[in-house]
């Protein structure tokens, strides 16, 4: 893809895999859009001069974004990045998934005063960031915000009026800052904003370097967004296989075992054999009914409520008991954190029935300090953790281990497991009553 500044072509993006069909009609497009802003930030390295530095940078989060790593390690980077070379004090960004209109953050990096009120922010339908995300203007440099141009998209919210709390600007004693709309080709998808403490004005120059970061998370967000959609399709497409195939073999399979098994005239060891593969064609069921209803299910970042459905689920298929026990949870973790913890739940109780036996399972959260502590606890029959590695439980470590987290697994054979995952949560931004954003 050639890389072009002002119609001169600079170079040429080339990406190559040893695997064929591997690039997708969105990543076609991704490398169309990711080669423009390339030429951008080759034309912004022109004008500063500090080609080998930024464009190590771009390289960088380039690859981590066409390499599908997690959203939230990726836009980390840009905003630690933004942070160090825009000279911005303050760097926050937010997430918005343009289907339900969730937002999600902030992700900051810089020197905050009160870091702990950035911790407890929750984004309100009134507040600036939602009124940002609706707005027609893409971008609002503000060289001094105590002279803001009388427009009530900047007025106070509801909630500051009332409670007469600081917002952001002035517990963080910011002077000026830029705001950009993080826009893809078809919609909004966030906002970074870039915080000075000190009053300053906003060179040409310099706009297209904070342009250059928010292009870059735009892309981040819009890659992963249309990535988990079209993982959504895949796995609605085979839950529809499991039911409509799958079921209805089991089901016919089940039908003439059954009638064989009332035939009066069949031998002993004939009707034993028979019950065993019935038996098996019912557990059969339970699996293809639980995966199915897994495999619809979309994911939300209300975990209770998710919890809820897998216990559900559980009952439902096995007859399975999951008792549930919560600590510290005020309720704000984001919808990608949550199917992260729902992939653990379901691998995890899954191999406490199907492997261990488990006649129930408990469940418990417990949040604190930027942390989410899970345990999975059965009453199963246990396993030698010296001489058994179960493919399931390792998967539950790589997950962790994915997220930054840790897990620990206590078994032994006739006294059940214990499986305790630590897992560091990103906050999510949800519309909630009396809750407010500082921004």
């Amino acid at each position: 893809m050639p890389i072009k500044v002002k119609e001169r072509v600079w170079g040429v993006f080339d990406i190559q895999t040893h695997a064929a069909n591997v690039f997708l009609k969105q990543d076609v497009e991704v490398v169309e859009i990711l080669a423009g802003h390339l030429g951008r930030v080759l034309d912004n390295i022109r004008i500063h001069g500090s080609r080998d530095r930024i464009s190590t940078i771009v390289e960088s989060i380039s690859h981590r974004i066409l390499s599908e790593h997690e959203l939230e390690g990726t836009l980390n980077q840009i905003v630690l990045a933004a942070h160090e070379e825009l000279d911005a004090d303050i760097v926050v960004l937010y997430e918005r998934n343009p289907q339900t209109n969730a937002v999600a953050g902030p992700i900051c990096s810089g020197s905050l005063c009160h870091p702990e009120a950035l911790k407890r922010t929750i984004v309100e339908p009134a507040s600036l960031v939602y009124r940002l995300l609706s707005a027609e203007q893409d971008y609002y440099f503000h060289e001094d915000v105590k002279i803001l141009p009388a427009d009530d998209l900047f007025t106070r919210s509801d909630y500051h009026l009332a409670s007469g709390d600081p917002t952001f600007v002035e517990r963080e004693e910011i002077r000026s800052r830029a705001i950009i709309r993080l826009r893809t080709d078809m919609d909004c998808v966030g906002l970074m904003f870039l915080n000075f403490r000190s009053p300053r004005s906003f060179r040409d120059e310099e706009q297209q370097m904070f342009h250059t970061f928010a292009h870059l998370a735009a892309l981040a967000i819009q890659k992963a967004q249309s990535h988990n959609r079209q993982m959504q399709a895949e796995r609605e497409d085979l839950a529809r296989r499991l039911h409509d195939q799958l079921m209805a073999t089991a089901d016919g399979a089940l039908r003439v075992t059954s009638t064989l098994l009332r035939d009066a005239s069949l031998a002993e060891p004939h009707h034993t054999k028979l019950a065993i593969v019935r038996d098996a064609l019912q557990e059969l069921q339970s699996d293809i009914r639980y995966l199915n209803e897994t495999l619809q299910d979309t994911t939300s970042s209300d975990l209770p409520e998710e919890v809820r459905k897998i216990a559900k689920r559980i009952k439902e298929a096995y007859g399975v008991v999951c008792e549930v026990q919560w600590t510290g949870y005020d309720g704000r973790i984001s919808a990608a954190t949550v199917n992260q913890i729902k992939l653990i739940l379901n691998e995890g109780i899954f191999n406490a029935i199907k492997h261990g036996q488990a006649p129930d399972v408990q469940l418990g959260f417990r949040q604190s300090d930027g942390q989410i502590a899970v345990t999975i606890e059965d009453h199963g029959s246990g396993f030698d953790a010296t001489r058994v590695r179960p493919r399931g439980l390792q998967n539950i470590r790589e997950r962790a281990e994915r997220l930054g987290g840790s897990v620990r697994i206590e078994t032994a054979p006739g006294q059940g497991t214990r499986i305790s995952a630590l897992l560091p949560v990103r906050l999510a931004c949800a519309a909630q009553e009396g809750e407010h954003v500082d921004a």
